[in-house]
């Protein structure tokens, strides 16, 4: 069965960039993070619990949570996200892990996040 999200569900409201290449006022080249997407999107947040937070604390892997949105071909691993309340630093910057489009159906995209934590 194809993973969904009602408009109820969908109440977390993230910020999706992509690295970008672009050149700074003196002319060198530089990398800045970009929007991808207007303004802030909402999507489904569900953080990981139970036995897999364990886990990834045992073996150092970071805090994960899926999300899942509407479709869009724009989100890759090259992606970052922040949440809304986070201030949009590196250090709360969530890697995307994964993209899927459950069923290629076009309508839902689900992202695997990894958020490293500071030891």
């Amino acid at each position: 069965m194809a993973k969904t999200a009602t408009a109820g569900e969908m109440r977390t409201r993230i910020t999706i960039k992509k690295l970008t290449s672009a050149i700074d006022p003196d002319g060198y080249g530089t990398e800045v993070w970009v929007n991808i997407l207007p303004g802030m999107t909402r999507c489904k947040w569900v953080s990981a619990h139970g036995k897999d937070v364990i886990e990834n604390n045992r073996l150092n892997l970071g805090q994960f949570a899926t999300i899942t949105l509407r479709y869009t071909p724009l989100i890759t691993p090259r992606c970052r996200v922040w949440h809304e309340d986070d201030e949009q630093t590196d250090a709360n910057a969530w890697e995307v892990v994964s993209v899927n489009d459950p069923e290629d159906r076009h309508a839902f995209i689900e992202c695997t996040l990894r958020k490293m934590v500071a030891a």
